[in-house]
């Protein structure tokens, strides 16, 4: 009897189970997207007075999907190169910088209307952001730091984001993030191996168009 009465519980609970996972799967759509992303930060003063751009405008692409009020997205995010000039004593010249990264966001989604078509979200995520920089000497003596350009590493950043969406056609919409991310925690290699900051955190904005499955 009592094997008979675990036997009927068991299989209730995978009954159970079975369902909610094939109601949610049921609700379950891909999303595949692209968004004009625009970074800015305030860089900071290295030892040697290296100076950084303050705005990255790129684009960021990015696949997920959104199952009722829950969403993921995984995107792969790249800049234009940035310059800005610099003078370290006697030697002036510019930076380079150039982001590109990946990221992973959890998103919740508030349904403003009866119709579907306004959607408020937030997001909290992880992301890897990769600066490429690179150093051009335009006068006096080389800097052994700036000829030194393997700040190629990654670093993990927090990112943080609220929106809105609006759906077009049941399958086409947009949308519009504004976003932070801790991008004060990126290293950049100074001399001797020493390390530096040489951003703050950031602030974005996201602006593109999606297309849910």
């Amino acid at each position: 009897m009592k094997n008979l009465v675990k036997s009927l519980v068991v299989a209730s609970a995978l009954s159970v189970a079975g369902t909610a996972s094939a109601d949610w799967f049921d609700c379950f759509s891909p999303v595949i997207g692209a968004d004009y992303y625009q970074v800015w930060t305030s860089p900071k003063n290295s030892n040697l007075n290296i100076r950084h751009a303050r705005d990255y405008p790129g684009a960021t692409i990015y696949v997920g999907g959104r199952a009722d009020c829950f969403g993921l997205e995984v995107g792969y995010d790249v800049s234009a190169t940035r310059s800005r000039a610099f003078t370290a004593g006697a030697t002036s010249g510019t930076t380079r910088v150039q982001r590109q990264g990946w990221h992973i966001d959890l998103i919740g989604y508030m349904p403003l209307d009866c119709f579907e078509c306004v959607d408020l979200f937030g997001t909290i995520g992880w992301g890897w952001i990769q600066p490429r920089r690179t150093f051009n000497i335009t006068s006096g003596p080389a800097l052994g730091f700036a000829t030194n350009n393997n700040s190629r590493r990654g670093n993990s950043v927090l990112r943080l984001g609220i929106g809105a969406n609006y759906m077009f056609t049941e399958c086409v919409g947009a949308r519009l993030k504004l976003g932070y991310e801790s991008t004060s925690t990126i290293r950049f290699t100074g001399p001797a191996g020493t390390s530096y900051r040489p951003f703050g955190d950031s602030f974005t904005l996201a602006v593109g168009a999606f297309v849910k499955f």
